[in-house]
């Protein structure tokens, strides 16, 4: 998928903290978590095995957006969400693991 095709995702609009242009590997956007928003994606992360440090692999879906809602409620803590060309770039890090799994990806060329 194309920087310019990726970009026109869910996450263009947010305004980004930070931006870097990391050549071929892609541009990076780090923007504010949207609790509400962003939900299915925060809950699919933290469930996982590897999420287990945050103590959060067996709530519920409504647990870990109260979590995060009222996380968003504070002044003194943000969560947010790195993007590759616009959209996260590691949804499974075991798949990243394997040869030709697709979890992260390898600079562009």
């Amino acid at each position: 998928m194309t920087t310019a095709a990726r970009e026109d995702s869910r996450f263009a609009a947010r305004a980004a903290v930070h931006t870097e242009d990391l050549g071929e590997w892609g541009r990076v956007r780090i923007v504010a978590l949207v609790p509400d928003e962003d939900i299915d994606l925060v809950h699919r992360w933290v469930g996982q095995e590897r999420g287990r440090f945050w103590g959060m692999t067996a709530l519920a879906r409504q647990d870990v957006l109260d979590i995060y809602q009222f996380l968003d409620s504070l002044e003194t803590h943000h969560a947010f969400l790195v993007l590759l060309d616009g959209e996260p770039p590691v949804p499974d890090l075991r798949a990243a693991a394997r040869p030709g799994g697709g979890g992260l990806p390898g600079p562009r060329g």
